[in-house]
């Protein structure tokens, strides 16, 4: 902790900043927090948010952070857990001109399905709900992120599996559209914000619980639902 505040100090030029040093998964921080986080610095200047990413399981024994975000099912019994977004699952591509996309789950067949990594299970998950047993779930590119997996997608190589709230710009605003209207929610399996239970909450911290709880509370995932 000494080194943290002797730096904090060099770095604001003698005024001892707060800090709050936060990890995501790179998805989530690209095409959900950072759009948001001018507002938290907006209500509170005088916190600087640190923020990393990885895709590793959060581990507050080995790592200099204050809390994090992780995809799960919540039930972490030493941490202090926080539900974020639903995680609802929804075939994305992008609009194609001149052309129809599937119009039913089973078109898929004939389709390039891009995979993310990270959740490799989601389209078999999908489809299932679908009931299109006659798509292999596996076929298709892979890349090591959604995030990889999205901007495919938009680029137009395939169909992209996506969590919703996390394209909700894209479709928004046209850059990619959902071929269907099945959202297959995951219920407890989504984001969390986790602290360690063991630790003191600072004040800054429990700024930054408050802020997100609003920032849920305003993000809106009603987009165009067909091509």
């Amino acid at each position: 902790m000494a080194l943290r505040e002797t730096t904090n100090a060099a770095m604001g030029g003698g005024y001892r900043r707060r800090v709050l040093r936060i990890r995501s998964p790179a998805t989530f921080a690209v095409r959900w927090l950072i759009p948001r986080l001018a507002g938290f610095h907006q209500l509170h200047p005088g916190i600087d948010v640190q923020l990393t990413a990885s895709a590793a399981p959060l581990d507050f024994s080995r790592e200099d952070i204050d809390a994090g975000i992780e995809l799960g099912d919540g039930h972490w019994p030493r941490l202090i857990v926080q539900k974020l977004v639903p995680n609802e699952l929804v075939p994305v591509m992008a609009p194609r001109a001149g052309a129809t996309g599937p119009r039913e789950p089973r078109e898929l067949a004939s389709e390039t399905l891009l995979h993310s990594l990270a959740r490799i299970d989601d389209w078999a998950l999908w489809l299932r709900a679908a009931g299109a047993p006659g798509v292999n779930a596996y076929q298709g590119m892979k890349y090591e992120t959604s995030l990889l997996s999205y901007q495919a997608a938009v680029e137009g190589h395939g169909v992209a599996m996506a969590q919703k709230a996390l394209v909700e710009k894209d479709l928004a605003e046209g850059r990619l559209v959902m071929p269907f209207g099945l959202a297959l929610d995951r219920g407890d399996h989504t984001y969390y914000f986790a602290s360690p239970r063991e630790r003191d909450e600072s004040v800054e911290l429990a700024a930054f619980r408050r802020w997100l709880a609003d920032a849920v509370a305003a993000s809106s995932t009603t987009v165009p639902s067909a091509l």
